[in-house]
């Protein structure tokens, strides 16, 4: 179009300059309507579940947010492989996806890309309530499991499945009641030290 100029000042600069370039904007998730195609989104990745299987095959569900709202984000099949390095806490951009039923869906033609890695909080500062990504040393005792950082030891509800020693980092979890809380949606990585 020869007239958009008065487009410049009634939208952002950056959606001015994605506009110009063919750049589809980023959408907030309370804007998305069912059958939306095309869409680019910007969201933290919230939770991860746990892979399922279905009559065609098997899918994994994501939670994730764009600040002030939160959606499912549903891959399928092949497109899982584009997620396959996501940990809870990371910020992505996800091009040319759908919203159907409710649910953000991946597609073959939709692009994944990790704008932010998530944040690792040390045991010693880890705060009531949070959702968290935590590191520190994994201590086994009395047929339970303990998180130790500095000077602090943290019970862990729920097993990490690590070896006694390891170092690990937990990605989704909360200190609930004083314990650290595992859930299928908690991602466990492991390193025997």
């Amino acid at each position: 179009m020869e007239d958009d100029a008065w487009l410049k000042d009634i939208v952002s600069e950056d959606a001015w300059v994605a506009y110009k370039n063919g750049i589809p904007s980023v959408r907030e998730l309370s804007s998305l309507k069912e059958n939306d195609e095309g869409i680019c989104l910007d969201v933290e990745v919230k939770k991860v579940k746990n892979r399922m299987g279905f009559r065609d095959g098997e899918f994994r569900k994501y939670i994730i947010s764009d600040g002030k709202e939160s959606l499912e984000l549903i891959a399928f099949n092949k497109q899982m492989e584009k997620l396959s390095n996501i940990r809870v806490g990371d910020r992505l951009r996800i091009w040319n996806c759908s919203y159907r039923e409710g649910v953000v869906r991946l597609s073959s033609l939709s692009r994944v890309e990790i704008v932010e890695r998530a944040k690792l909080v040390r045991v010693e500062d880890v705060v009531e309530g949070k959702l968290i990504n935590v590191i520190g040393k994994l201590k086994h005792a009395n047929g339970r499991e303990f998180l130790n950082g500095g000077d602090r030891e943290i019970a862990i509800e729920g097993r990490t499945g690590a070896e006694d020693g390891s170092v690990v980092a937990l990605f989704g979890v909360q200190l609930m009641d004083g314990k650290i809380r595992i859930d299928d949606g908690t991602q466990v990585f492991a390193k025997r030290s």
